[in-house]
């Protein structure tokens, strides 16, 4: 489990990401592709895949490709703070 700290960070990064997202796209869904995601994951593409391979995030396969929302992976992120995940 996350202790405070941690998850403070977590949420603080999460942020960030947003107000850089935005600033990038005003549309209010802002459509995150599959290299955003690899942006977006402070981790490696390779874990990155597992999760969308696996269905854990909430994304649309679109062919080979992966499309979500910013509005859905924060509140993923969200609804698993303080989890654990192994890919």
């Amino acid at each position: 489990m996350l202790d405070t700290t941690k998850r403070a960070e977590i949420i603080n990064h999460s942020s960030e990401l947003d107000a850089e997202i935005q600033a990038k796209s005003p549309n209010h869904f802002r459509i995150l592709s599959q290299n955003d995601l690899y942006t977006i994951f402070p981790f490696g593409k390779e874990k990155v895949l597992k999760l969308l391979n696996s269905g854990e995030l909430p994304v649309v396969k679109i062919g080979k490709d992966y499309i979500t929302t910013f509005k859905l992976l924060e509140k993923w992120i969200e609804e698993h703070v303080g989890e654990e995940i192994y890919y």
